[in-house]
């Protein structure tokens, strides 16, 4: 009689153990249909086929993004919105931009980003911080752009130190080699820069203040349908682990998603969402003019003086020629702009935190200590969070990693190698972007075709031929 219930009781687990494996295919079915049906409804942002390592160098493959395969024109990383018209302010022409800057053997990138800059914001007033472990010096990048009204002052580590902030050396040992503290000594010079930049550029009456690196760059965050649902619709998460992904199947409704998803991209249509005022893409206004026509009717310029704006990753994927060469001045060679060869970008809601945009007229300038969020939290400040909510920021960063031939080249710089430029390229293309592509023909048309191509691809040849020397002389000496 016990051995009978042993087996019955045997056969009943055996059975329940069959009846929950079913269970949990039927579910994963359900979420698998549910995914489906978000990213062919609602737009969810969807990763194509992963790349193989041959794509870096082609984009030939059928696995790319669908709208990788569609010839560009401009603007579009996916198409572009259709919006009504409405009536908008009488445009307004917004004071000059000022940066604070901090560079380390940045000398090949440095051009671009001084033209970049100089045409879409437009940027007049550089504060340049020389790091003091920087091997070279930016000094003829500096006097050619002064040459075009770019007001530019150099720095060096005495005259960004003040009173009761001591060179980093007290912080952090001295000859060091270890990346940790290299890291933290680098860090420690940058907030440092940043704290007595903002204050010098308040004192001389400046308003909006870029504090990007070298290889960020500052746009308009046009909407596009392939960056997916607002996140306040409550999307299904990707890749998340069956227990969360089981209790948002009991928590969010597919019919309330998708009608969300719809009225925010109404919104943005009838433009009573402020991304719905946007330009279509750099070439239509800067971005100073942009704030000074709409300052009065959208909230975040008169209700904060500090925005955080995300980033989006851009690496190494490369284009085909002719996209590359695509608007581009044929006196110019597009392949030595990051903003032009480099168009695949990683996802538009990734873990990078975000940057600052500044406006130094209106804040008491306090002691940074937090490079992307620089004036803390608060909802009057820079935001409750280091990561900015992507579909209501108005601006973006595009951060560019470039080659890994460029990315090990700095002749002084040990915080790079080959693990580091591979984790910052370790995605799958979610797109390609041409948005800011205009901004080269404006600064031809600002500055002539031959003084475009001396400040940028002519200045960038200087550096890698300067830096090559000063490598083979470091490592001879060594």
């Amino acid at each position: 009689m016990g051995s009978s219930t042993k087996r019955i009781r045997w056969i009943l687990g055996v059975l329940w153990l069959l009846v929950l494996q079913f269970r949990a295919i039927r579910q994963a079915l359900t979420i698998g249909r549910f995914e489906d049906q978000i990213f062919n409804e609602i737009g969810q942002e969807r990763p194509p086929e992963p790349l193989l390592s041959s794509q870096l160098s082609s984009s030939n493959s059928s696995t790319l993004h669908e709208e990788v395969l569609t010839p560009v024109v401009v603007p579009n990383d996916d198409s572009s919105m259709e919006m009504t018209s409405a009536p908008t302010p009488s445009p307004k022409q917004g004071p000059p931009f000022a940066a604070c800057l901090l560079v380390r053997d940045d000398n090949k990138i440095l051009p671009e980003w001084l033209a970049y800059h100089y045409t879409v914001l437009p940027l007049r007033r550089l504060i340049l911080g020389l790091d003091p472990f920087s091997l070279t010096r930016p000094d003829k990048i500096v006097e050619a752009y002064r040459r075009i009204g770019l007001n530019i002052t150099v720095w060096e580590e005495k005259d960004f130190m003040y009173s009761g902030r001591e060179s980093w050396m007290h912080e952090i040992p001295l000859n060091t080699t270890a990346q940790p503290d290299i890291r933290s000594g680098y860090k420690w010079r940058q907030l440092t820069f940043m704290t007595s930049c903002t204050r010098a550029l308040k004192q001389e009456g400046h308003s909006w203040v870029t504090l990007i690196d070298s290889d960020e760059y500052l746009g308009f965050n046009q909407y596009r349908h392939n960056e997916g649902p607002a996140t306040h619709c409550g999307m299904l998460p990707k890749n998340a682990k069956p227990a969360r992904r089981k209790k948002w199947l009991r928590t969010h409704n597919l019919t309330k998603a998708r009608q969300c998803v719809a009225e925010f991209r109404e919104t943005i249509r009838n433009r009573t969402h402020a991304r719905g005022l946007l330009p279509n893409d750099v070439g239509n206004t800067t971005i100073s003019d942009f704030i000074a026509t709409y300052k009065d009717a959208v909230d975040p310029f008169y209700v904060r003086y500090c925005i955080m704006v995300p980033r989006v990753g851009f690496g190494a994927i490369e284009s085909d020629p002719f996209e590359v060469q695509n608007q581009v001045p044929t006196e110019l060679n597009a392949s030595t702009f990051h903003t032009l060869r480099y168009r695949h970008h990683d996802s538009k809601r990734n873990s990078l935190p975000g940057k600052s945009l500044v406006d130094v007229s209106r804040y008491r300038v306090k002691q940074i200590l937090d490079p992307h969020r620089v004036l803390g939290g608060g909802g009057s400040t820079c935001g409750s969070s280091p990561f900015p909510v992507w579909e209501q920021s108005l601006f973006r960063i595009h951060h560019y990693s470039g080659s890994l031939e460029l990315f090990l080249s700095r002749p002084g710089d040990t915080r790079r190698g080959p693990e580091n430029f591979h984790w910052r390229n370790n995605y799958t293309s979610f797109g390609a972007s041409d948005e800011l592509r205009p901004w080269i023909k404006l600064f031809c048309d600002q500055v002539g075709i031959p003084t475009a191509k001396m400040l940028t691809q002519d200045l960038k040849e200087w550096a890698f031929r300067s830096d090559a020397a000063i490598s083979s002389t470091t490592k001879a000496t060594k």
